[in-house]
């Protein structure tokens, strides 16, 4: 879809800067250190961006809806139905918040998700061990960004996850 030059006219310059971005490796590092950089001095100020939903604890109050946390329960039942029948073994990584991880206030959470899943039979890998011990910001592909992993986080992740596969058996044989 192309867009016309009013279109373009209306968009922000931070938003035209993330496009132009997305095509130079240049301006892409130096957005990406600007943010990182933004993101340590708030962190020594004190001022440390962080999401409302880490603040509000809506991880904990979203398990401990009965209604929500049987969807949950619902679906794992249906995932160990389609895969029972063939012997399918299902694995499931448990990906931390990457916000406080020595102090980590879903710890409860992932307790409620491993015991469910280990009832019915699945494998579990809780993956904050792999990332304790590690700054935060360093974890998280933009800094303030408590979901999604970069690259230090994905591939500190992938070796655990490798490792617990291994450990148990459950990678296929290449030979």
């Amino acid at each position: 879809m192309r867009r016309t030059m009013a279109q373009a006219a209306r968009t922000s310059p931070l938003e035209r800067l993330k496009r132009t971005a997305q095509h130079s490796s240049l301006i892409h590092l130096s957005y990406r250190t600007g943010q990182r950089l933004i993101w340590s001095l708030r962190v020594a100020l004190g001022n440390e961006e962080v999401a409302p939903y880490v603040h509000d604890n809506y991880f904990s109050a979203l398990h401990g809806d009965a209604d929500r946390w049987g969807k949950v329960l619902a679906a794992f039942d249906r995932l160990g139905g389609l895969t029972q029948h063939k012997r399918i073994p299902v694995v499931l990584a448990i990906f931390p918040i990457l916000h406080d991880l020595e102090n980590y206030a879903w710890a409860e959470v992932h307790q409620q998700v491993r015991n469910a899943a280990l009832e019915r039979g699945f494998e579990v890998l809780d993956l904050l061990p792999a990332l304790a011990g590690h700054r935060e910001s360093d974890l998280q592909v933009t800094a303030g960004d408590h979901f999604h992993p970069g690259p230090l986080g994905h591939r500190l992740a992938g070796d655990a996850i490798h490792d617990f596969l291994h450990e148990r058996e459950l990678l296929p044989d290449r030979g």
